[in-house]
């Protein structure tokens, strides 16, 4: 048990410090992002500019959206974020993103007559008419329209609010792209007082936005990359002050390692750990082995299911499943995303096994293994960026099998194999 700390205090504590299912939305829980937040503050102020966040899945997109947008508007305002999907059109987005600002649009006039339309959203309004019906806000047709709703929307505020568009990567029609893009020029050449923050997940921003480049004078891009050593570390420091106990160095750095910074893991595992130390009978005030392998076990029992799913799915589909997941270890070991088959062989492979004290497999064996985690079979978890290299289809998949390895008492990263 943790000393004079109620379960009411952890629940209160763990929703400020440890949220590995809930996105931040404040500066100061916001570790190792001034340099991109700071990029975001300064575009924001700059008139016609709009944001484009992408990164990995899991490593804080929209966390940093989030912040950014609580920081650079009143306080009173709530956020506004509109999640892309891959049935939506972008008509359905834009509809959103004005019920979004507007909550008083849910349920609105349209205003009519024979030769055009016209939208009234409560004291808001779009064209001329002679009549009046009930009705919903009708489908946006073209740019034209998009544009024009968003208008008279900003017309309501006497700041420019901010619109997150999240999962930016869900859109499944390359012209629900270009229409968002043009959307953008129109925005910013109209002066419509409404700024954007769009988040998805890429490598690159022409990847999200294809070649509809004639927007990129209108948008700054932040590119997220998985947190620094140093941020990691702050995550676990301030919440293991909050709560009055310690967590030594070699048990900071190895969560760490196994996060390859991705906040999801730090979260997760630092959650776990509080919730075992409370559970214990006797009294305690620092993390030992025992409570860091249990906060181990229950990370991986209470992680993603898709992270779950993706693992078992490459190791357990065929016989020879001790193998599959050794070498997944290796694939997961050291420091680089993306690595040559000679390099995880030699310097990864090879040395957990002699750790195992286990025989490894030859290393043509080896390579068709490799080689099979990359088809359906095996759930296609590897990738070939280049031939002879290997990387996980989707980087934090590397966290979730660190986990795993940790489990079995091996600690992969760059001071890796020893438990």
């Amino acid at each position: 048990m943790l000393k004079s700390v109620s379960r009411s205090d952890i629940e209160s504590k763990l929703s400020d410090y440890l949220t590995p299912s809930q996105t931040i939305s404040h500066q100061e829980r916001l570790h190792g992002r001034d340099k991109q937040l700071e990029a975001i503050r300064r575009a924001l102020r700059s008139p016609g500019r709009h944001i484009f966040i992408y990164g990995d899945r899991g490593v804080g997109k929209t966390s940093l959206a989030k912040t950014a947008a609580f920081i650079s508007q009143p306080s009173t305002q709530e956020l506004a974020l509109v999640a892309c999907d891959q049935q939506g059109s972008f008509s359905d987005f834009v509809q959103d993103i004005a019920k979004k600002l507007y909550p008083e649009a849910t349920s609105i006039d349209r205003t009519v007559d024979h030769s055009e339309a016209k939208l009234a959203l409560g004291p808001l309004s779009l064209g001329k008419a002679t009549s009046i019906e009930k009705g919903i806000i009708p489908a946006i047709s073209t740019i034209n329209d998009a544009a024009e709703l968003l208008r008279q929307v900003a017309k309501a505020f006497d700041y420019e609010p901010i619109v997150i568009v999240d999962e930016f990567d869900q859109l499944s029609d390359p012209k629900d792209m270009k229409l968002f893009a043009d959307l953008i020029k129109q925005v910013s050449d109209q002066e419509i007082g409404i700024r954007f923050i769009f988040c998805g997940i890429g490598s690159s921003l022409e990847e999200l936005i294809g070649v509809h480049l004639s927007t990129d004078r209108y948008i700054t891009p932040v590119e997220l990359e998985p947190l620094r050593h140093e941020a990691r570390w702050a995550i676990l420091e301030n919440a293991a002050e909050a709560f009055d106990v310690e967590f030594d160095r070699e048990t900071i750095i190895r969560i760490g390692h196994i996060s390859d910074g991705f906040p999801y893991y730090i979260h997760l595992i630092g959650e776990n750990i509080v919730w075992t130390m409370f559970d214990l009978v006797e009294e305690v005030s620092a993390v030992n082995p025992e409570i860091f392998h249990t906060a181990i076990t229950a990370s991986i029992e209470s992680s993603y299911t898709s992270l779950k799913i993706a693992y078992d799915t490459a190791v357990k589909k065929y016989k020879h499943s001790e193998q599959y997941e050794e070498v997944l270890w290796a694939v997961a070991d050291g420091k680089l995303f993306e690595r040559s088959t000679d390099d995880i062989y030699r310097n990864s492979y090879i040395p957990i096994m002699q750790k195992l004290d286990k025989t490894p497999i030859e290393r043509k064996n080896f390579s068709q293994r490799l080689n099979s985690l990359k088809k359906d079979g095996h759930g296609k978890i590897l990738d070939t960026p280049r031939r002879s290299w290997y990387s996980f289809v989707e980087n934090m998949i590397r966290g979730y099998v660190r986990l795993r390895a940790e489990k079995a008492g091996l600690q992969l990263g760059p001071d890796h194999h020893f438990s």
